[in-house]
């Protein structure tokens, strides 16, 4: 399960929480890259939704106090494949 209040507020009780993050930057650039859109227009556009997302009043983006935060800024998927499914055998051995 995916979402920015996925670990805050629809599963709080899960097992294993992953906030999973990157550099402005770089979430920026991979946007504008698999949307074929302005490098500039991406980075504004990510801008303000992170900010309303962060500010609003009901269920506002934040990282949970027990999630795992992965930072994918210099990392592949496959590593953060490689990360996440480490953290969960880890927690069912």
């Amino acid at each position: 399960m995916e979402g920015r209040d996925a670990t805050t507020v629809v599963f709080p009780e899960a097992k294993l929480k992953i906030f999973l993050t990157a550099d402005d930057k770089v979430r920026s650039l991979r946007r504008s890259i698999e949307s074929q859109q302005d490098l500039k227009d991406v980075e504004k556009s990510l801008a303000e939704r992170d900010g309303r997302d962060s500010n609003r009043a009901e269920s506002p983006l934040m990282v949970a106090t027990d999630a795992v935060v992965i930072d994918s800024s210099s990392i592949g998927i496959d590593q953060v494949v490689e990360e996440i499914l480490s953290l969960w055998k880890n927690l069912n051995p």
